[in-house]
């Protein structure tokens, strides 16, 4: 017997953060069903900065040895696992409008010092050259949420081989090429929070590459303004089990939206615009668990059109104006449902 409980549950937010200590950073993943991602790295003082060889520019969020630095992108770049710089964020400085500091000398910024030298100037980092990375093979993982970044190109990412984890989250990101990720053979967790995406840049190439990103296991696309998922979208992503969407624009999902979404376990839809579930929503959703559709605009719910849905175990309908909910017998399955009256 399938039990599907819809009531005011309201899903566990997935949940990430990274913290720092003098010797270790981590970045955690944490998922709905208790399990996490973690990744942990022994802190670096090159994990803070990122040199820019077109304009021989190093950005720090901290104090650091341009040369050293630069010298360690040049001559020594496979000693580089991780990058994680986050200028609007890091509030060490106390004016979040000055968080780093870029260099274009041989001397490091001083933030104790109120009169900096002419090379040295407080900066955020705006632009991603084409190939900036291409030599850091071994970097696992890279972090640049938080900034100003207004456009990813094709080959921004050319040569991470070996990165699992790649946040350009927080970022107002106008222009995103199709095709960016497609070296990035190992990715596992994939951030593109808060970037100002819309469905004309969210189409269904632009997570597509010729060869299948087969570990990537989570993406999150919330706080954007998507107003429809793309049917092909899991083509080259087949092995996706957690994609958030929350906080969009969606009013509309078409029955082969999911088509390919065969390893899909958690789905986040909560607050988006859907007036409505379409019939045989979970169609390709053949392991889907988790379902959050809170805060919609759903009025009616109708549960033949879950009846795919064989799997899942938790289905939350809560903060939407649903006035009728319909019980259905299929296929020697019952579906239950409470009958308690929502609201917004």
């Amino acid at each position: 017997m399938l039990l599907l409980i819809l009531s005011t549950l309201f899903l566990t937010t997935i949940y990430s953060s990274n913290a720092a200590s003098d010797d270790v950073i981590t970045f955690d993943v944490r998922l709905l069903d208790g399990g996490d991602i973690t990744y942990s790295f022994n802190r670096s003082e090159y994990g803070d900065c990122i040199y820019t060889s077109h304009h021989q520019q190093v950005t720090c969020m901290v104090k650091r040895k341009y040369k050293s630095v630069v010298d360690k992108w040049k001559y020594n770049p496979l000693q580089l696992k991780y990058l994680s710089v986050n200028c609007m964020e890091q509030t060490y400085y106390a004016n979040n409008r000055h968080a780093c500091i870029c260099v274009n000398g041989s001397d490091a910024a001083n933030p104790g010092k109120s009169k900096q030298h002419d090379n040295l100037h407080y900066c955020h980092l705006t632009t991603l050259p084409e190939g900036m990375f291409a030599k850091l093979s071994q970097l696992t993982l890279l972090d640049l949420s938080s900034n100003a970044i207004k456009e990813v190109q094709e080959d921004t990412f050319a040569g991470l081989f070996s990165l699992k984890y790649l946040d350009i989250s927080h970022n107002p990101i106008g222009s995103i090429a199709v095709k960016f990720l497609c070296d990035l053979h190992m990715i596992e967790v994939l951030k593109l929070k808060n970037i100002s995406m819309s469905s004309k840049t969210f189409h269904k190439r632009i997570l597509y590459c010729s060869s299948s990103l087969n570990q990537l296991k989570f993406i999150d696309l919330s706080d954007n303004h998507i107003e429809s998922i793309p049917n092909q979208l899991f083509d080259s992503i087949p092995n996706v089990q957690t994609l958030i969407l929350r906080n969009n624009w969606i009013n509309f999902i078409s029955v082969t939206a999911f088509f390919g979404a065969s390893n899909l376990k958690y789905l986040d839809l909560s607050k988006n615009h859907l007036p409505a579930i379409q019939n045989s929503f979970c169609k390709f959703m053949y392991q889907v668990r988790y379902i959050n559709i809170s805060s919609n605009r759903l009025t009616h719910l109708d549960m033949d059109d879950m009846s795919n849905c064989e799997t899942m175990t938790v289905f939350d309908t809560s903060m939407n104006m649903i006035h009728e909910k319909k019980e259905v017998y299929h296929n020697d399955q019952t579906y239950k449902f409470s009958t308690l009256q929502e609201t917004v």
